[in-house]
């Protein structure tokens, strides 16, 4: 389901929105690289998702949620 902001909707139905509530420069190194390595993959999957589903191209949709449920470790 998708958020509504003045009248618009601003989410695609079916992925989450990422919000960080700490500050990711205060991790370790290590787990600050594996953090910015899961949200590029996650805004790609996300990307893949989003105009798969803008464009109508099913086969877009399948493979984006196939790759979320592969790669993000939530899906």
């Amino acid at each position: 389901m998708g958020t509504k902001r003045d009248g618009k909707r601003d989410a695609v139905e079916g992925f989450r929105v990422l919000t960080l509530t700490y500050r990711v420069d205060e991790l370790p190194s290590e787990q600050r690289e594996r953090l910015k390595e899961l949200f590029k993959t996650y805004r790609a999957i996300a990307s893949l998702y989003y105009w798969s589903r803008r464009l109508g191209l099913k086969e877009g949709v399948k493979q984006a949620l196939e790759r979320a449920k592969e790669e993000l470790p939530s899906y």
